[in-house]
């Protein structure tokens, strides 16, 4: 559904270890991955790839658990609810490429 909305391009899905070559070979502007206990891991992995590569990162989460998540991908990312639809997560994605930043997007940091 996502890949057909206009001006958006899905580069591939992976989880576990298939992330690294994912990441390594579609060079995302958008990282979007869904957070849940125990994927600790991916979170990391997708840090370490934003430590150098300019790209954003979008956190599918429970409100409850984005503070544990900011911990392992950066408070710099933008964390909004497993329940937002492919309309809010479009908009998302298409306001952090237009510069948007990510804190002013998804849950509240205080």
């Amino acid at each position: 559904t996502i890949n057909q909305a206009e001006g958006v391009y899905v580069a591939g899905s992976s989880g576990g270890e298939e992330i690294v070559k994912s990441l390594q070979s579609s060079a995302p502007d958008v990282i979007l991955v869904g957070y849940y206990p125990g994927m600790e891991q991916v979170l990391r992995t997708v840090s370490e790839y934003r430590e150098t590569c300019q790209c954003q990162a979008v956190v599918l989460t429970d409100q409850g658990e984005w503070r544990g998540a900011a911990e392992l991908i950066g408070q710099d990312a933008c964390f909004v609810s497993k329940q937002t639809g492919i309309s809010g997560l479009l908009d998302i994605v298409r306001r952090l490429m237009a510069g948007v930043p990510a804190e002013t997007l998804g849950w509240r940091r205080d």
